[in-house]
């Protein structure tokens, strides 16, 4: 198998600059991979983003403890091991959030709430995915003519509540949505993001399946999602030179329509051989 990590900044960086926020660590021991996209915070009351961001941390620390995590139980490992990486780097995003001072009596939901991340994790072994994901990042297999699978859209659940507050005041419904909708503050719908609470676990999609010569899988965030409906973007990644010819197609298609194709965005691919 082949594997190769790739994370491109926005293209509206220069013009509003933005911390990387997106990030992905792969293990040394096989073809083991975490992606994990930083949650936006708010600006500060002078209309500043955070260099220092700790979304950014929060991503980071997920993606290196979910893989050290699946290191550990490397020589055994099986879809009933996926939960307990998942809860290491959500603990990793917790324990963050607690040298930050940042617990839940503490939070406006606004300019001070947990620091939290999306997440995606493949490990592939023996012809086998064992993968998980976690609100909008993502796991796909393609081959050279096809989108074998793709892990669950995350946001069925929530359009009927963005539709009945749609007429309430944009920040007013930010912080209602993460107070009452994130990671199980209510019993019906809602969604999950790793901010240490155990709550995401219910969101938390994870699975395995087969894999087949000529097979690539890809762990991504969001900015590479509307990448995934491509034809032209499969036969890419089955393509030898891989990684190279991803940032030419990328960069293209940014130039071309930046509002879909032109976000931050983090890829790691595996080619099965």
């Amino acid at each position: 198998m082949h594997l190769f990590t790739l994370t491109e900044p926005s293209v509206s960086f220069v013009q509003s600059p933005h911390p990387q926020e997106d990030f992905s660590a792969r293990s040394s021991l096989g073809d083991i991979v975490a992606v994990a996209d930083g949650v936006t915070l708010e600006k500060n009351a002078e209309g500043n983003y955070p260099q220092d961001s700790g979304a950014a941390h929060a991503a980071r620390l997920f993606c290196i403890a979910a893989v050290r995590a699946a290191e550990t139980a490397y020589a055994s490992f099986g879809e009933e091991n996926l939960l307990g990486v998942f809860r290491a780097g959500n603990a990793a995003v917790g324990e963050y959030n607690r040298t930050q001072g940042r617990a839940q009596d503490t939070l406006d939901y606004l300019g001070r709430d947990f620091f939290s991340a999306t997440a995606a994790f493949a490990f592939c072994k023996d012809r086998r995915l064992y993968w998980f994901s976690l609100c909008d990042s993502y796991v796909a297999v393609f081959d050279a003519s096809r989108l074998k699978f793709l892990s669950p859209e995350p946001w069925d659940a929530m359009k009927p509540v963005w539709k009945a507050l749609s007429a309430t005041d944009g920040t007013e419904r930010r912080a209602l949505i993460r107070k009452e909708y994130r990671n199980g503050g209510r019993p019906k719908g809602g969604y999950g993001v790793a901010t240490g609470e155990a709550g995401a676990e219910q969101y938390l999609n994870c699975g395995s399946q087969a894999l087949e010569a000529g097979d690539v899988v890809v762990a991504c965030t969001d900015g590479f999602e509307p990448y995934l409906h491509l034809p032209d973007f499969f036969r890419l990644l089955a393509a030898p030179g891989t990684q190279d010819l991803v940032r030419a197609y990328t960069a293209a298609r940014s130039a071309e329509d930046a509002e879909r194709f032109g976000a931050e965005r983090t890829l790691a691919a595996i080619a099965v051989a």
